[in-house]
């Protein structure tokens, strides 16, 4: 409840370890149609941020940005979507395994925000408070954006027009 004064919080708790990743012929199959699906919507996300960022954006009424900020936002949850139905098709045919990999976590949320959030004016805004010390995981980089993206598009989707989404990290004092 936004006038409440309560947070919506989502957590995510990273594996220390996880499976090698194996491949298949139906894997192979599902990837191709799943980089089929996702080009198109990365061409139309790429191009209404063309048109977001040109001289012409200006030009627009206030209802016309709204359409084009919910059109990057479906385009962008269209291709979570794809992703997450390949990362659904490879768990249905063995267990998904990945080869072990650390990532800095830092660096992945950065590169997450950078290429998938865009700030709408009558949309959640996004507070980043990450540590100043690199904070490495052990999962590869890959499906740690996955589960950062998936975090984040949750999040944007469930909070409310100008709520505050709030990304922070640190380490565990135990650690």
């Amino acid at each position: 409840n936004p006038d409440s004064g309560e947070d919506l919080r989502f957590f995510a708790f990273l594996p220390q370890d996880m499976p090698e990743q194996k491949s298949s012929a139906t894997e192979f199959n599902i990837a191709s149609i799943a980089h089929d699906l996702t080009n198109p919507m990365g061409a139309i996300f790429g191009y209404t941020d063309l048109i977001l960022d040109s001289d012409n954006a200006a030009l627009l009424n206030p209802q016309q940005l709204d359409h084009l900020y919910r059109i990057r936002n479906t385009a962008s949850r269209s291709i979570e979507l794809v992703k997450n139905f390949q990362l659904l098709s490879q768990m249905s045919h063995a267990a998904i395994q990945y080869e072990k990999a650390s990532s800095d976590l830092n660096r992945a949320v950065n590169d997450v925000i950078d290429y998938t959030w865009r700030e709408n004016p009558n949309g959640p805004h996004l507070k980043i408070d990450l540590s100043k010390e690199s904070i490495i995981v052990q999962i590869p980089r890959i499906p740690l954006e996955r589960i950062i993206s998936n975090l984040l598009s949750n999040a944007a989707k469930y909070t409310p027009h100008n709520g505050n989404i709030r990304i922070e990290s640190g380490k565990n004092k135990e650690d």
